[in-house]
């Protein structure tokens, strides 16, 4: 990958032709209210891409008195640098704006800070972020006036700030900890379900059918297309069906099902004034849904048939467990992905100004949030961009300061082969350049980086291996001491031994070339030109390099969605476990969303909240645990049913079990006591956040026997059927295996030496992405690179089974540009071919053995490493015997030598070759030599 677009060299020069995007032009919109907020611009973007931006984002000057103490400090860097921009609140909650409360206050920090944490009516809850009056103004829907999208982004914008400062409060801002704290107790209730046919639904249809089905049926007469749901059919069967399982019917509050609001909110063809009709349908839902709550009402508790514990939901109940104890202290942007909708990802560091990214393309299409936190790229016509504006955070924070930065990425490449592709780039656009960049270079990470020597942060790049298709912990970090390494799952990647780091001498180079008018993006460059595809699943920023343990730190806090469930067991066991301030005593597992039907339990532990010094641990023996969903027990077996410990023993129910267990009380997931590695996978029934009409899916435990305690309803357990394992004849398989794109590239890049990043080689301006977004200009006329154009049909596996005629076409295509721009170079000609004077009219003839020589000879000691120098020459005994080899290629010479020119009738080489003629030859001889098997098998 090289992001040189003007490429110089020889006949094989080339300049990439590019398109500019137009500017649009700048102007201003003043708004006249304060609830209007600040007013907007139109620049252009970094690379000719134009975007709507929003006033600025960055904090202006302070100039009033410093913090009083450390947690006002706090306030200042995490909530009060984002509150006093003109974007956010500054413009009516500053002193003299039409605010009522001046949190905003940018002539005394300390006056802000007593407005935000006053005591009679406090503006944050440190201890509930979520619960702040700040974030309620947004979250509870009353349409305050937020500038960055939407009211649920302004709202989680200001979570993210809070929490920011609660965590610098509590922890120093160095890391984020995670701390168990207990769950409301909730017993296991009996879920509300649709009955499988349409008992108490003839009222709710009979309405629909008489004043639905001018539209809602296959063949309207009120409308020429049918309005979809179909619920008005003549058959109450096909209306239920529909009703039930989009649903139309809210069973836990019937006032918010969909058949209701349509007439009391939306007044949707109501057949008399809404509010009667919509008070018909209402009553009529009713008597569908009030036998279903009274069943569940009446019906056994999962306490009175099992020994249960209480019930968790996954979201609203679980604590978020990735990224616990991550090393924090420098970092300065994070992306973690979690708002799950929309085009805005919201960079949630609490360090200001705030870097949020707008997506590019079609949501579902060109990009997909994924549920357990992350953005997938999934065509060249996606990227994510930050202002320009916003990003010169980082120019003031990395470049200013000159002491280096690390980027630290969780990435899932789609595939190795793509190349020329920016995962994460600081980028002014296809002709300016980088600050600094991370790609992909096929199974390969890619950096460059901007400094003193390099204007344009497109040459001298590293090449690191380690790269594959599955989720990857990546870090580049820049050390102005010790130069720039990669990371990958918290190993060192560099040097790599076929594209090794440039010289030492660049080490200690400063940032001062960094541009701030650039703009970061995510998956592409701003023309789109560059995509890569592929989940970013976190991403941060820090204006420092991490050290190996830091780095190995983070890698082992991980990401995603995942949490920690805790499951109240405390009503079995003793005082110990039911203090005054509550049940103490859980069971704790970690569980995530597994796929969009299930759900993953995994790592179950006892452990008990309460004060390790108010009361001794209690014995515990367990037997027999399962998980249960919505009240009900599971009717399988499941992996944790053979569970048989004894905690904290001596234990005397006399059953058989495990040697005791002791354990440690504490409040983090690593205290209490290991009861199990394994992992279960559940089906879920209405999800963890529900499904329309159904309330979201509530998680429990139970248990076959507690300390001598067991179940009212025997536990009787569906034994796993492990079928018998067929005897299979092994198949043979080879041992002989190939070399795989990527290495046959480098192996013809040693052989020859010629690098892989010359334009013959590896340029791709023909590549359609590469024409940019509406180009104007026609993209085909230009070549590509020999390996750009190849690597499809080269060998993608080791496995010599699969190697085909495609495959040999390849490598002998590549073979051929490399020792054409090895001939051809003086340099690199005479390095391979000290013989052979290229300095003057060649008068050699190729039929003559002594001159065959001096061609074969030096490409079969590269190649094969045989030895001249002894007599006979000394061979490796795993290659193919030197005198055969060497014969064909002398065969191979003599006929090319016999042969006539193109567009002559006689032979060129009888009895001496013209200056072409030889280089014609040669080139064909290495490259039949090169691309042999020597080469290829591994």
């Amino acid at each position: 990958m090289n992001h040189n677009y003007a490429k110089q060299g020889g006949t094989g020069s080339r300049i990439r032709r590019l398109v500019t995007g137009l500017c649009l032009l700048s102007g201003a919109l003043a708004l006249s209210a304060c609830g209007g907020g600040a007013s907007n611009t139109q620049n252009p973007e970094t690379g000719g891409s134009s975007s709507t931006t929003k006033a600025s984002n960055i904090p202006p000057p302070y100039y009033g008195p410093a913090a009083a103490d450390q947690d006002t400090l706090y306030f200042y860097k995490y909530l009060w640098n984002n509150l006093r921009t003109q974007n956010h609140c500054a413009s009516c909650h500053d002193v003299g704006g039409q605010g009522k409360a001046y949190f905003a206050d940018n002539s005394d920090v300390n006056a802000a800070y007593g407005v935000v944490t006053n005591s009679s009516k406090p503006l944050v809850d440190l201890s509930n972020p979520a619960a702040s009056l700040m974030v309620t103004k947004f979250s509870s829907g009353s349409g305050h006036y937020c500038l960055d999208g939407s009211n649920a982004v302004c709202a989680q914008e200001l979570i993210n700030w809070i929490t920011a400062w609660a965590d610098a409060k509590t922890g120093g801002g160095s890391s984020t900890t995670i701390t168990l704290t207990a769950p409301t107790i909730q017993a296991p209730t009996a879920p509300l379900n649709f009955p499988s046919s349409p008992t108490n639904y003839d009222a709710v249809y009979n309405l629909v059918r008489q004043h639905c089905s001018g539209c809602h049926v296959p063949n309207p007469t009120l409308n020429a297309t049918p309005v979809s749901p179909e619920f008005a059919t003549d058959s109450i069967t096909d209306s239920y069906a529909l009703a039930s399982s989009i649903p139309l019917i809210n069973l836990s509050d019937p006032a918010k099902s969909r058949f209701y609001t349509r007439l009391a909110d939306d007044g949707h063809n109501c057949w008399t004034d809404c509010a009667t009709a919509a008070a018909q349908m209402l009553a009529a839902i009713k008597q569908f849904t009030d036998p279903i709550q009274q069943a569940a009402a009446s019906a056994p508790s999962a306490t009175s048939i099992y020994l249960a514990s209480d019930a968790v939901n996954l979201f609203n109940d679980g604590i978020v467990a990735s990224g616990g104890g991550r090393y924090e202290a420098d970092q300065i942007a994070l992306y973690n992905f979690k708002v799950g909708s929309g085009n805005t990802i919201l960079d949630v560091s609490g360090v200001a100004p705030t870097m949020n990214l707008t997506l590019s393309g079609t949501e579902g299409v060109d990009y997909i949030w994924m549920s357990n936190w992350g953005i997938q790229f999934n065509t060249k016509n996606a990227k994510a961009q930050a202002l320009t504006s916003d990003s010169a955070k980082l120019q003031n924070l990395i470049a200013t300061n000159n002491a280096g930065y690390s980027i630290e990425a969780w990435v899932a490449p789609a595939n190795t082969t793509q190349t020329d592709s920016d995962i994460v780039t600081y980028t002014g656009g296809a002709t300016a350049g980088n600050n600094f960049s991370l790609g992909q270079n096929a199974d390969s990470y890619e950096a460059f980086n901007r400094d003193q020597n390099d204007t344009t942060g497109n040459t001298n790049p590293l090449d690191s291996s380690g790269l594959n298709a599955s989720l990857q912990h990546v870090v580049l970090t820049n050390d102005p001491i010790k130069g720039t390494q990669v990371y990958v799952n918290g190993v060192p990647q560099l040097p790599d031994p076929a594209n090794p780091s440039p010289d030492p001498s660049s080490i200690g180079e400063n940032l001062q070339n960094w541009d701030p008018s650039f703009a970061l993006v995510l998956g592409n460059n701003p023309e789109r030109m560059r995509p890569w595809l592929g989940q970013i699943r976190m991403l941060a920023i820090h204006n420092a390099p991490l050290t190996p343990a830091e780095i190995k730190q983070n890698f082992e806090a991980g990401v995603g969605q995942k949490y920690l469930l805790l499951f109240s067991i405390s009503r079995y066991l003793g005082s110990e476990c039911n203090p005054s301030t509550g049940p103490s005593c859980f069971i704790l597992m970690q569980a995530s969303v597994f796929d969009n039907n299930s759900y993953l339990f995994s790592n179950p532990r006892f452990i008990n909240l309460n004060d390790p010094n108010v009361s001794a641990e209690p014995p515990l023996f367990l037997k027999g645990m399962r998980i249960g969903i919505n009240g009900s027990d599971s009717a399988n077996d499941q992996i944790f049913s053979s569970m048989d410990v004894c905690i904290n023993g001596p234990c005397s129910q006399g059953d058989s079990r495990t040697v005791p267990i002791s354990y440690t009380k504490g409040i983090t997931p690593d205290d209490g006591a290991a009861l199990s590695s394994q992992g279960a996978v559940i089906a879920m029934q209405n999800g963890p956040k529900g499904n329309g009409g159904l309330a979201p899916d509530m998680i429990f435990l139970t248990f076959q026997q507690i300390n001598g305690q067991f179940p009212n309803t025997p536990y009787v357990v569906t034994s796993r059927l492990i079928p018998a394992i067929p005897v299979v004849n092994p198949v043979p398989t080879d041992n002989v295996l190939i070399h795989t794109f990527e290495e046959i590239n480098a192996t013809l890049s040693a052989l020859t030496g010629i690098a892989r990043t010359t334009s013959n080689i590896n340029d791709d301006s023909n590549s359609v992405v590469d024409c940019g977004v509406g180009a104007s200009l026609p993209c085909s006329g230009v070549t590509d690179g020999a390996y750009t154009t190849a690597i499809q049909a080269l060998p993608s596996t080791h496995d010599a089974g699969t190697f085909n005629p495609a495959n040999q076409m390849a490598i002998t295509q590549l073979a051929i540009a490399y020792c054409d721009d090895m001939v051809s170079n003086t340099t690199t000609a005479n390095q391979m071919f000290p013989g052979i004077d290229f300095s003057s009219s060649p008068t050699l003839d190729f039929t003559n053995s002594s001159t065959q020589n001096l061609v074969i000879e030096p490409l079969l000691s590269k190649l094969m490493n045989v030895e001249y120098a002894n007599s006979p020459p000394t061979e490796l005994s795993n290659m193919p015997s030197e005198s055969a080899v060497h014969t064909d290629l002398a065969n191979l010479m003599t006929t090319l030598a016999s042969l006539p020119p193109k567009g002559a009738t006689t032979s060129a080489c009888t009895p001496t070759c013209t200056a072409s003629r030889t280089l014609d030859i040669i080139k064909a001889t290495c490259a039949a030599a090169v691309a042999s098997a020597p080469m290829v098998l591994h």
